[in-house]
């Protein structure tokens, strides 16, 4: 038996073209194969240029353990565990409609099935959020989606019925978001994005971090993230740009990173002039941002919130660098922070 998983979100960092659909985006996750679909909310307001967007995932699943075949048609045919009763087995599963069980009230194989799957899920969803924020050139966290409903299953991609949830993820719309197909014009461009082992997440992801502390006052936190992000940022682009230094990389105390910047990463690309002359204009105020975190670090001075965003933005735009010399060159667009 051949069976599909899907889940369907709604992201409040893009919005989608009326009438516009971008389908078939496939990429992998946690050894799983994923098909995404980018879809407008509420088709009926035509009258606007956007519509708020929800991201369906759909994912393949062909090796059932045994027993669960008989689950997965119990399912289809719309039969829950009795009120207030654990289901042990397909058997047990005989009362159609009725309240909305999570997991735990289902056959523990279905659950062990279910749950790396759902994580699968999740953290496809979060990946996707993360580096479309990113190429949109959004500040927004990384953790607004929000659920749209219960995951569904199906045998043929036609019908789906409802499966049990596992978790459910919250947050919150924010307003204006940018258009996705303005930075997309086709599927193929959106695979590729998505589908790239080059672009790591962690950064962007401690990028946002960083901002969301810097607004609650906590100034020191956030530029000690901050500077962590671009240590992390280079030593991914120095390992992607020289596999053979990965060991190197990994095990041996690494220079300064304004020195690196200036006069390692150069020796690693076809142009290194115009490389210098981006990031000369930077390197003073990262060298001052790694001092003010290493004042920070030992001997607990808070640096005042203003210089703390000016330093941020510049990292931002340092990482931003650092993801065109690999080939995205769309991070060098207007959309990066000026000083």
């Amino acid at each position: 038996m051949d069976v599909y998983i899907k889940t369907q979100y709604s992201v409040g960092f893009a919005e989608i073209e009326v009438g516009k659909e971008l389908s078939g985006i496939r990429f992998q996750q946690d050894n799983h194969e994923f098909e995404a679909e980018f879809i407008e909310r509420d088709p009926e307001k035509n009258y606007y240029k956007q519509c708020p967007m929800d991201v369906s995932l759909i994912s393949f699943h062909q090796d059932i353990p045994n027993k669960l075949p008989k689950v997965f048609e119990k399912l289809a045919e719309g039969f829950v565990p009795e009120e207030g009763c654990v289901a042990k087995t397909f058997e047990d599963l005989k009362h159609k409609g009725g309240p909305l069980y999570n997991i735990d009230f289902y056959p523990a194989n279905l659950r062990n099935f279910l749950d790396p799957i759902h994580d699968a899920h999740e953290q496809s969803m979060k990946r996707i959020h993360t580096f479309l924020s990113w190429r949109c050139k959004s500040e927004r966290d990384f953790h607004f989606v929000s659920k749209l409903e219960r995951p569904k299953g199906s045998f043929d991609r036609n019908h789906w019925f409802n499966l049990p949830p596992c978790y459910r993820i919250t947050g919150s719309i924010l307003p204006a978001p940018p258009m996705l197909n303005e930075e997309f014009t086709c599927e193929s461009e959106l695979t590729s994005f998505l589908a790239n082992p080059e672009l790591s997440p962690i950064p962007i992801e401690l990028i946002y971090e960083a901002r969301k502390i810097l607004t609650t006052g906590n100034s020191r936190s956030a530029l000690v993230i901050a500077v962590s992000a671009l240590e992390v940022r280079l030593k991914v682009f120095i390992t992607n740009m020289s596999p053979s230094s990965k060991w190197l990389v990994d095990n041996l105390q690494t220079p300064p990173v304004e020195k690196l910047l200036r006069e390692y990463v150069p020796l690693l690309l076809e142009k290194p002039d115009k490389y210098l002359d981006s990031v000369n204009p930077i390197l003073g105020e990262i060298k001052k941002a790694i001092k003010v975190r290493n004042d920070v670090t030992h001997k607990g001075h808070g640096p005042n919130t203003r210089k703390v965003d000016k330093f941020i933005n510049q990292i931002e735009n340092t990482i931003r660098l650092l993801d065109a010399e690999e080939g995205h060159t769309w991070s060098l667009s207007d959309h990066v922070k000026q000083t």
